[in-house]
């Protein structure tokens, strides 16, 4: 096994992981071991690559974890609350106030102007034709009831009363009362 420079990161795994200085490869060698060597193995990985896993987090790992994290989880975090926070105080207020306002013009155009239009024509033609023509033909009605009705009738009732009242009367009296006296 070589180390140079006493840094574990530059150690050759072939010849690290050499057994019996024989020409095997990590693999061989790793099919060839029993179970406690392979466990041995794992081992002696684990425990030579924490300090170094320990070094590389510190000075280089959790800086460019914490700038990751930040623009990959809090940044676009950040910006999608900032953004729900926005439509849900500032777009969906002006949405509603459009919807409120379509739906009012729609309902105006649609529903109360036709509706409007329909009862100024109910009552224009209610005021302009329908009572005008009942008007006059309770007028003509009645002229005609006057002179067709009521006029004949009257004119019988003035001959009958003419009869009884005066010409009979006149006939007793000429005929009867006067010459006896």
């Amino acid at each position: 096994m070589q180390v140079t420079n006493n840094n574990p990161s530059n150690i050759n795994n072939q010849e690290f992981f050499k057994v019996n200085n024989n020409k095997k490869t990590f693999g061989q060698t790793w099919n060839e071991s029993s179970l406690i060597k392979k466990i041995g193995y794992v081992a002696l990985i684990i425990i030579s690559s924490i300090p170094v896993t320990i070094y590389y987090s510190l000075f280089y790992g959790l800086p460019k974890l914490a700038k990751w994290s930040f623009e990959n989880i809090l940044l676009p975090i950040g910006k999608k609350i900032n953004k729900l926070i926005k439509s849900f105080f500032i777009t969906l207020p002006k949405l509603i106030g459009r919807t409120l306002k379509n739906v009012a013009i729609w309902t105006y155009n649609n529903i109360l102007t036709p509706i409007g239009r329909a009862i100024k024509t109910v009552v224009q033609t209610l005021f302009q034709k329908i009572l005008p023509a009942i008007g006059n033909a309770i007028v003509n009605f009645t002229k005609w009831t006057y002179n067709n009705v009521l006029t004949p009738i009257g004119k019988i009732i003035c001959k009958i009363a003419d009869a009884l009242f005066i010409q009979f009367p006149k006939f007793v009296f000429n005929s009867i009362l006067a010459p006896a006296g």
